[in-house]
């Protein structure tokens, strides 16, 4: 998978403001011990 593949995706069915400009690709999500997603953290990790 490619972003240039997920991006003709999203064109294909996605208005024109709706596709990402940026696709970026993680081996994993952070969790906590519950197994729940910690998005807050995963922002601030994959955001230069």
């Amino acid at each position: 998978m490619t972003t240039e593949a997920v991006q003709e995706w999203c064109r294909a069915d996605l208005m024109s403001y709706k596709v990402p400009r940026e696709v970026i690709f993680i081996d994993k999500l952070p969790g906590s011990g519950v197994g729940k997603v910690l998005r807050r953290e995963s922002v601030s990790n994959n955001t230069g």
